[in-house]
């Protein structure tokens, strides 16, 4: 596959390939910083990979995997469909045929499973350090406060709650203790029901 970068041609793909709006916007979004990268050459896409991902129909995947996992549909081992059939059912809804024709392969992402959140949380802890290193900082977090990270995860949301808690709970504990303290050593705990950051003596 090859791409040249005229205007003109963007614009009939937009009118004549998708007509879906936000999926083109992602393409001549693509487009742009390949442009501002390679200047007016030729790019060949013949060994490449492209990658896109969605959320489209992770809902019904969802409600349709609940439904038949309690009840007697559950307890006969019913299901009607099988999810990858309610995925391609909202993804035909949302794409047209074109574009669908154009991917190679779909693959689904299964929910993350309560087992693997202390997996997550130990690698974004470990991002978290390398950041804390270039300021000659190390953190430690315990048992208490790695189950209030963990706490209450929702499967919809996936590893970017995890992560998300981690910015908005935890890395403001961190500010806060080194606006009070010049440690080097930091450790994050639960304290009267809050997390909490201290600075390690010794």
């Amino acid at each position: 596959m090859r791409f040249t970068f005229e205007p003109a041609q963007v614009m009939a793909l937009r009118s004549r390939i998708f007509g879906q709006d936000a999926a083109l916007a992602q393409v001549e979004g693509l487009l742009k910083v390949v442009k501002a990268d390679i200047g007016e050459r030729t790019l060949d896409f013949r060994n490449s990979l492209i990658f896109m991902t969605s959320n489209i129909g992770a809902h019904q995947a969802r409600r349709h995997r609940l439904r038949f996992a309690q009840g007697w549909r559950r307890l006969l081992r019913v299901f009607a469909r099988g999810e990858a059939a309610v995925l391609e059912d909202a993804l035909h809804a949302h794409f047209e045929p074109e574009f669908l024709n154009r991917i190679d392969r779909i693959l689904t992402f299964q929910p993350i499973d309560a087992q693997w959140l202390e997996a997550l949380l130990e690698v974004e802890l470990g991002k978290l350090n390398q950041r804390l290193a270039l300021h000659q900082r190390s953190l430690t977090v315990d048992a208490q406060a790695r189950a209030w990270l963990c706490r209450q995860h929702d499967v919809r949301f996936g590893a970017w709650a995890l992560g998300r808690r981690l910015r908005v709970e935890l890395e403001p504990a961190i500010a806060e203790c080194l606006l009070h303290n010049d440690a080097q050593r930091l450790r994050a705990t639960v304290r009267h029901a809050c997390l909490v950051v201290e600075p390690v003596n010794g």
